[in-house]
């Protein structure tokens, strides 16, 4: 197959926004960054997008299936290198998990931030909004925790479904968006599932509809073929023709995309010429036998009595520790994924978080009885015929 170079494939693909960005000479996966400004004061946590981050929109694959959401942001051409205009607020993002939701909010944050660097952007998700929301009813503060999201150049939020069982918080950010409707500052949220169905008040449920809501859809098979050609130039792995048009016909969702080329990248593939079908095929049929980690999340969140935000969260308390950590143990034990893509299933923690609670459950399972009961009945549940 005929190798093209990045800069090539920039011009020759002048209607695609893609994921990846120039940084020192080779392409780099990536969006953006976050850091997390800590207000000494009153220790409230507030997520922003960096203003350095070098994640812009043209860095982001959105191919003519998600025209509409250009249309939606403003984009007055699609590569993203105009600054964004958000004609229609609040914009609601919707699409089931692995559609690349975070990512789009993310290099939406880095495009505002690198053409309006003045500006104050803010990216939260709904649990970290109700955790902020509960700290200011501690300390009395609430007036203070709304004027910071009402004045807001551009709101983040993502996984609005996590506020369903929350209608305090619900609240609070109706009159939020009251406020940002009404001085014109531009709101974006994703959620997995359609607005209808996530049962918000119906006061929110009125402002979000007030805006626009659009679908997040997968890459197409011309779009996947351009985000197969990105990735294996980053990986330096070469698809052969019938490889490539096998994934491109694909449905795996990017996440899983990029897990398989990293198990290629394992094989070192590389030194052996172009990756031929029956390679890839082999590792699709892999796949497809080996449980899906979100199966095993919620199976620890039920068995401790959680839930599931509580162990894929950043909670502390003793008992969401454990059923974090016997999660990641029980992914790394009956999955083939390594400890960096089990992390991304928990807020994208480090590797090696993901090791040291491997190796803490590992040992527990000798010396703590509970421990080692939770992780019996757990595996006899996931994998019953290992009983």
């Amino acid at each position: 197959m005929e190798r093209r170079s990045f800069a090539e494939n920039q011009v020759e693909t002048p209607s695609c926004i893609t994921l990846f960005f120039l940084h020192g000479g080779k392409v780099t996966e990536g969006i953006a960054t976050l850091s997390l400004e800590t207000d000494s004061k009153t220790t409230r946590r507030r997520n922003q997008i960096s203003a350095s981050a070098r994640g812009m929109l043209r860095e982001f694959l959105l191919g003519p299936e998600n025209r509409l959401i250009a249309t939606g942001i403003g984009l007055s051409d699609i590569e993203g290198t105009s600054p964004i205009n958000f004609a229609m607020h609040p914009l609601l993002i919707t699409a089931p998990a692995g559609y690349g939701k975070t990512q789009l909010l993310m290099a939406l944050g880095a495009t505002w931030s690198r053409h309006y660097a003045e500006h104050q952007v803010t990216f939260m998700t709904g649990s970290e909004l109700s955790h902020a929301y509960l700290e200011a009813l501690k300390l009395d503060d609430v007036p203070p925790f709304q004027k910071r999201y009402c004045r807001a150049d551009l709101l983040l939020i993502d996984r609005l479904d996590e506020l369903v069982d929350s209608p305090a918080v619900q609240h609070q950010l109706s009159v939020i968006l009251d406020h940002r409707i009404r001085y014109e500052r531009p709101t974006v949220m994703t959620t997995r599932q359609p607005l209808h169905a996530l049962k918000l008040s119906e006061r929110l449920t009125s402002r979000i509809s007030s805006g626009l809501i659009v679908p997040l859809e997968l890459p197409a098979a011309a779009t996947r073929r351009e985000l197969l050609d990105r990735i294996g130039e980053m990986h330096r792995i070469e698809l052969s023709n019938e490889a490539r048009e096998l994934l491109a016909e694909n449905t795996l969702p990017i996440p899983q995309l990029m897990g398989l080329f990293n198990q290629l990248n394992a094989m070192n593939v590389a030194a052996c010429g172009p990756v031929e079908k029956q390679v890839v095929q082999q590792l699709l049929d892999d796949d497809h036998d080996q449980l899906d980690p979100r199966n095993i999340i919620t199976a620890t969140a039920r068995h401790f009595g959680l839930k599931v935000n509580s162990v894929t969260g950043a909670s502390r308390r003793k008992m969401d520790a454990m059923a974090r950590a016997i999660a990641m143990f029980l992914i790394r034990d009956l999955t083939t994924l390594s400890y960096q893509q089990i992390g991304a299933f928990f807020q994208n923690r480090d590797h090696t978080t993901v090791m040291h609670a491997c190796k803490k459950i590992n040992g527990l399972i000798e010396t703590d009885s509970t421990a080692r009961s939770a992780v019996q009945e757990l595996e006899r549940f996931l994998v019953p015929h290992r009983s």
